[in-house]
């Protein structure tokens, strides 16, 4: 019965162009997974896999039926960060810079109002670390690994990652990360707060089984939510409470919020439209 459901659920999966061979995207079940794939190279960060991986976050951004991303990477590990034959192939000209074809910004296009969940099974390191800083919840195998290594190659861990990290794990830990080089075991991040998922099986199979109950939840309350969150780290305790009671009150008029009491009154599973 059980391979007989997973053909089923693969027939329904869709399948998205994205123009690269070194990202690929499914969506099914309202459940969109974005996978990063050079497995060869460790999922190492290309400026083809990095626009690849923007025209996913814009497509799961812009699709009604997907509610939920899962980001992973195909292999033996997550992401090792930049592809260093590219990242450091030539000096950095001030006209290179500014071309948006060249932009090796890891979490470009990743300013989703949609919850992320990330999947890690291996190392994530460097740009990798970036990119799962810039997820919501996180899964992680007891054989991942993750590190900020930028300053023994003479750079640092840009993009977010000085930014972020401070913000998501205890100041000390955070410098030593980044000042050190120090790398974190899955349980040593798991229990500093930087993954909150410790997964001993199939790593994606444990974040899709939970994106699909984050997408049985009302969309746009789950993305006020969201929104409303992340917003929290830029205003004062005051500014967001107020926004919370203008969101609510908005959100206490959509048909979702109107199914939500029916489906509790009469005992059953709610049917929501994201409306």
């Amino acid at each position: 019965m059980t391979g007989d459901s997973e053909q089923d659920r693969s027939d329904m999966a869709e399948m998205i162009e994205l123009g690269t061979s070194t990202v690929t995207m499914r969506v099914e079940d309202q459940v969109a997974t974005i996978t990063l794939n050079r497995p060869d190279r460790l999922n190492a960060l290309t400026v083809e896999l990095l626009n690849g991986l923007e025209r996913a976050w814009r497509i799961a951004g812009d699709r009604g039926d997907v509610r939920v991303v899962v980001f992973t990477g195909t292999g033996r590990a997550f992401c090792a960060g930049a592809d260093i034959d590219e990242y450091l192939s030539t000096p950095s000209s001030l006209d290179r810079l500014l071309r948006p074809d060249v932009d090796l910004r890891p979490d470009r296009g990743l300013e989703l109002r949609k919850p992320v969940i990330a999947a890690v099974d291996g190392p994530c390191l460097g740009g990798g670390l970036t990119l799962l800083l810039a997820t919501d919840i996180r899964f992680a195998s007891r054989r991942s690994r993750f590190a900020t290594p930028e300053t023994g190659w003479g750079v640092l861990a840009s993009f977010g990652g000085t930014q972020r990290l401070l913000r998501q794990v205890p100041h000390s830990i955070a410098m030593s990360m980044l000042l050190g080089g120090e790398e974190l075991s899955a349980e040593q991040a798991h229990q500093w707060g930087l993954v909150s998922h410790l997964v001993d099986g199939d790593v994606v199979e444990a974040a899709t089984a939970y994106a699909r109950g984050v997408a049985a939840r009302a969309p746009l309350a789950t993305q006020a939510t969201k929104e409303l969150a992340l917003r929290s780290y830029d205003m004062t305790v005051a500014d967001g409470v107020r926004m919370e009671d203008v969101m609510v009150r908005l959100l206490q008029n959509t048909d979702d919020a109107a199914e939500g009491i029916r489906a509790w009154r009469e005992k059953r599973r709610p049917r929501y439209t994201g409306s």
